[in-house]
């Protein structure tokens, strides 16, 4: 606001005469003309400065909001144009299920940074994420992986999950204590990720007497391993 008094002070201190025209009738023989409409943008830069001066503030910002959000939109098509956001977008499609710090890792770029792009592929629907346990994994939103999928490649981003996987694949029917021995974990440990590869249906236990086998179903067994590998 202050810059606009500024620029329009110089042309407020100019003075202008104007004579009636009652006082100074046209000369005889003189034609009468149409006035000619200029456009807004026509007038003179300090003129227009001081019209959007007076312009109620409410105006103003509804103005500068549409202007901003037209500013930001971003094209589908363009979204990839962005090296940062190919960068991320690529690091999700070869990763399926990666988590936010993973990707970070991966890409090396700042958490800040990450966020403000994941959103913006988020919203233009380019990926999906899906949160377990306090963390977000995220996916190429390309109808690729089913429910199943996704809570398998979820698991397999972390570290005890998929080692659990991995060794029932190759040894079915373990119990807690031996695969806390083969991982080199507590006990507990292993009981709080099965609880949670129990709850998404990749593992499933039975009774043994005193102890509780675990197994990974014979149906998703081949989806497990593809993954794996």
């Amino acid at each position: 606001m202050i810059l606009l008094l500024l620029i329009a002070s110089p042309a407020g201190a100019k003075t202008y005469e104007a004579a009636g025209g009652y006082e100074n009738p046209p000369p005889e023989g003189a034609e009468m003309a149409e006035p000619v409409e200029v456009e807004f943008w026509e007038l003179p830069v300090w003129l227009i400065l001081m019209q959007i001066a007076c312009m109620p503030l409410e105006l103003l910002a509804s103005l500068k909001i549409w202007g901003y959000l037209g500013y930001c939109r971003v094209k589908r098509e363009d979204l990839l144009d962005n090296a940062l956001r190919d960068r991320i977008f690529s690091c999700i499609r070869d990763h399926p299920g990666i988590h936010l710090h993973a990707i970070a890792r991966e890409t090396g770029i700042r958490l800040g940074t990450l966020r403000y792009h994941l959103s913006v592929l988020q919203r233009s629907h380019m990926i999906v994420f899906v949160e377990s346990e306090g963390m977000i994994c995220f996916f190429k939103n390309d109808g690729t992986y089913s429910g199943l999928q996704q809570r398998l490649l979820v698991h397999l981003h972390r570290e005890v999950p998929h080692e659990i996987l991995r060794l029932l694949l190759s040894r079915p029917s373990q119990t807690r204590n031996e695969l806390a021995g083969s991982l080199g974990v507590a006990g507990p440990t292993v009981t709080w990720h099965m609880k949670r590869l129990m709850r998404d249906r990749l593992v499933s236990s039975e009774k043994d007497g005193r102890c509780v086998r675990y197994r990974i179903p014979c149906e998703i067994a081949p989806e497990v391993g593809k993954w794996l590998s």
